[in-house]
């Protein structure tokens, strides 16, 4: 009788045991704030020059989620520059389109875009709901005519706020230092256009 008390309590202790591992090592999983969230965030920055138009797509996702929320507008500048590293003037739009998504599903799309001399800007919201984030991914292609001259370099800036704020896309555009005083960080990239 004591030999099949063994039997019946060694799988017990098993689980228990596998489960309290379990528990413990989800626990121990990192956590991110929104200050260390640009260390977990992927980008895929692609241009190509047809010799007409300059075509731009910009990709991006989040590998987790912070811990103290989601809130406040994101910002991404698209900038053309010489193959001397000059900026260039901006050329006239062709097409453009602003995804965010979830799992493969559209959550919200905009052309809406600010251009200047100098760059080209669009904003979307960062907001957490039960079941989807939106702004933790998504993609912006932006097609842009080139009168003058074709440009040899794409830079993307990208700025992360996680606070509500006033600051809009036209301000940011003309002034990046209106958003100094918002918790932000910044990642830029700078890559090379193909030409065809």
């Amino acid at each position: 009788m004591a030999a099949n008390r063994i039997v019946l309590l060694l799988p017990l202790i098993v689980m228990i045991g596998l489960f309290v591992f379990g528990y413990m090592s989800i626990q121990q999983l990192d956590e991110v704030t929104n200050e260390q969230l640009q260390d977990h965030t992927e980008f895929d920055v692609t241009g190509n020059n047809d010799g007409n138009e300059t075509t731009v797509n910009v990709r991006w996702q989040w590998d987790r989620l912070p811990e103290d929320g989601v809130a406040g507008d994101d910002f991404m500048i698209i900038q053309f520059y010489d193959e001397a590293e000059n900026l260039l003037e901006s050329g006239a739009i062709a097409d453009v389109s602003l995804q965010l998504t979830h799992s493969d599903e559209v959550l919200y799309e905009t052309s809406d875009i600010a251009y200047e001399a100098g760059g080209y800007v669009v904003s979307f919201q960062n907001e957490q709901s039960q079941h989807e984030t939106l702004g933790s991914q998504g993609e912006w292609q932006l097609v842009v005519e080139h009168a003058d001259q074709s440009p040899d370099h794409v830079q993307l800036t990208y700025w992360h706020t996680w606070n509500h704020h006033s600051v809009s896309k036209g301000e940011l555009l003309e002034d990046s230092s209106s958003i100094n005083n918002i918790d932000h960080w910044v990642v830029e990239r700078f890559e090379s256009i193909e030409q065809k």
